[in-house]
């Protein structure tokens, strides 16, 4: 008793082998170079660069506006701070029990930073709060009367405005800022 089967003829089989394969090779190459591509454009600043945010972004951010889907939510904030700690680790604020439609918020988030030039740095959050999930797009902002850094980001569901909070003197920090971003100069009248 013989059996037959039906068997597919291999690319080697067919004496077509080489057209073949090489198609397939250039599909992955094309798909290769795109995706490398995107990874460039998107990753666009260098890892200096990178860094050197990550360095002004380090530390305290006192929060004055918090505006989520066009609610100012900064009154639900137990504390009203933004905290970045090395290149990844983020402080976001909880809430108190007065804001029953604001429940959740979480402490601990992962922040990355991508930059294509001095006009376009995001900042990305990685979190379980709805509020922060998300990319911004950040400005800094040099509010001159009260000699502050101020930094906006802004998302399409939220926006918040914070005051670098830092032992550091203004000027250093401004021209740390210069060399990495672009600064919006604002005019806040003069806290006393």
């Amino acid at each position: 008793m013989s059996f037959k089967t039906n068997r597919i003829a291999s690319p080697y089989q067919r004496g077509n082998y080489f057209n073949y394969n090489s198609k397939m090779n250039i599909k992955k190459i094309s798909y290769i170079v795109k995706l490398t591509f995107v990874v460039l454009i998107i990753t666009g600043c260098d890892n200096s660069d990178r860094k050197k945010v990550l360095t002004i972004l380090d530390g305290d951010w006192s929060i004055d506006s918090l505006i989520y889907r066009n609610h100012d939510i900064r009154g639900c904030l137990e504390l009203n701070l933004l905290q970045f700690y090395g290149d990844s680790v983020s402080g976001l604020p909880r809430t108190t029990n007065f804001c029953d439609s604001v429940r959740e918020w979480e402490f601990k988030a992962i922040h990355k930073v991508y930059c294509k030039d001095k006009k376009d740095i995001k900042l990305f959050f990685k979190t379980k709060s709805r509020f922060f999930q998300d990319t911004f797009k950040v400005q800094f902002l040099d509010d001159i009367n009260n000699k502050l850094m101020k930094m906006e980001i802004q998302s399409k569901e939220t926006y918040i405005l914070c005051t670098k909070g830092s032992l550091e003197s203004y000027s250093k920090l401004k021209n740390d800022i210069k060399k990495i971003a672009e600064i919006k100069e604002i005019h806040i009248p003069y806290n006393r």
